[in-house]
């Protein structure tokens, strides 16, 4: 699974490339990414954002969350026999999901719920960028026993 850093540069990568353009198309090549619902056509990307290890694009109505799973990878490449999915912005640049495994999944929510898709996933709150105190960590774990790699690993404490 890509860890959080990675997925944060993947977060910087899809915002420098789109952020601000409209994603004109969604070029689906396994349709087994969108797990059976239905896909958007395009979007207004407003924002990009990483919440946890989803990948979230943005727009006035709707949120396109890209959960990576275990081999999931947006880049730059143009032809690739792993791309999953083909990101077409306005600008005429566009970004491919590679994901070897198939794992990777794609799903979008109104705008207006995505807060609560975040909480009906179990994610718990974010400890970064912004750095967090003892009293916070201490909020956020509780009085969990056990090891603190268990803890973090199922993200319903802090992501």
């Amino acid at each position: 699974m890509p860890e959080l850093p990675e997925v944060q540069m993947m977060t910087n990568l899809v915002s420098e490339v789109g952020a601000g353009q409209a994603l004109t198309r969604i070029e689906t090549l396994d349709a087994r990414i969108w797990g059976g619902v239905e896909p958007l056509e395009s979007m207004g990307l407003l924002e990009v954002r990483r919440r946890g290890k989803l990948l979230v694009l943005m727009d006035d109505r709707n949120a396109l969350l890209l959960h990576l799973r275990m081999t999931g990878q947006v880049c730059r490449a143009e032809d690739h026999r792993k791309a999953r999915l083909r990101f077409h912005f306005e600008n005429g640049k566009s970004l491919v999901l590679l994901d070897q495994r198939c794992l990777a999944r794609l799903e979008w929510v109104p705008r207006k719920e995505l807060e609560k898709s975040f909480t009906k996933k179990g994610l718990g709150g974010e400890f970064w960028p912004v750095p967090r105190s003892g009293e916070w960590w201490s909020r956020a774990l509780g009085q969990k026993p056990g090891a603190i790699k268990p803890v973090l690993l199922t993200q319903d404490k802090v992501v």
